[in-house]
């Protein structure tokens, strides 16, 4: 747990597993809040967030190829879709699926993805994803569920970058880092977006902000694997610098 001297702190409304309500409450003094953690990453790694892309449907393509794969073997399969032209939805979607699935080989499981590579173009071309900058954020992200092979994560990384609304990824380095912070993180992606978005919320980070948030985590999380989140924390919020000043508690809702 991350030492309460370290200016943390406290989230209403959350409460871990099992945990009595002193505990609870003792644990809620204790929590570095997100803004915190951005400063002292910022100044353990710099700054920066841009997804590599050059299109808002090659951001969705990448994160529909890099499911179950590494980011190398997605950006070979993007690279193949860009020399037929076929980041372009128009084009992808005159694919038969055969040649759409060949492309996108490197990346591996090849027959799903493709049917979401086209799901998206598709919906991107047509009506509701032609006024999807219209749409509210649980509205675009319920359409994006709605398409086959869109879970969770792929759909708040495409809200986020694509269409930059202020999305946490609650992914694995993310559910490691929070719980190292001091917060009570569910079982999965989405036990933990349902117990601590509206809380994390009240912070207000911008979509930029969630953007660097998300390259700092995944970042600085090939790097704790030695040291593990906790420790890493704890030494980065309790060494000299703006991101270990101490702050006046206060709840997180504005």
């Amino acid at each position: 747990m991350i030492p309460s001297t370290t200016g943390l702190r406290s989230v209403p409304g959350t409460r871990a597993a099992g945990a009595t309500a002193p505990e609870a409450a003792a644990g809620a003094s204790t929590r570095a809040d997100l803004r915190q953690i951005l400063t002292v990453l910022r100044g353990e790694f710099g700054t920066g967030s841009r997804w590599p892309a050059d299109s808002g449907f090659e951001i969705m393509a990448g994160a529909v190829l890099v499911q179950r794969s590494s980011w190398r073997n997605a950006q070979r399969s993007l690279e193949r879709l860009r020399r037929a032209g076929a980041l372009d939805p128009a084009v992808m979607l005159l694919m038969d699926d055969g040649t759409l699935a060949g492309l996108i080989r490197p990346s591996g499981f090849m027959t799903g993805k493709a049917r979401s590579l086209r799901a998206l173009a598709a919906w991107v071309t047509s009506g509701p994803g032609r006024s999807a900058t219209a749409l509210d954020d649980e509205t675009l992200r319920a359409c994006l569920l709605a398409l086959p092979g869109i879970g969770p994560e792929t759909a708040d990384v495409i809200s986020l970058y694509a269409y930059h609304r202020p999305r946490f990824i609650w992914d694995a380095y993310a559910r490691r880092m929070l719980s190292a912070a001091g917060y009570p993180v569910g079982r999965d992606y989405e036990a933990t977006r349902a117990r601590l978005e509206d809380a994390l919320a009240g912070e207000a980070l911008s979509a930029a902000e969630h953007q660097e948030l998300h390259w700092l985590v995944v970042t600085a999380g090939g790097a704790v694997r030695a040291e593990g989140w906790e420790r890493y924390l704890d030494r980065l919020l309790t060494r000299p610098g703006p991101g270990s000043r101490r702050r006046p508690e206060q709840d997180v809702a504005h």
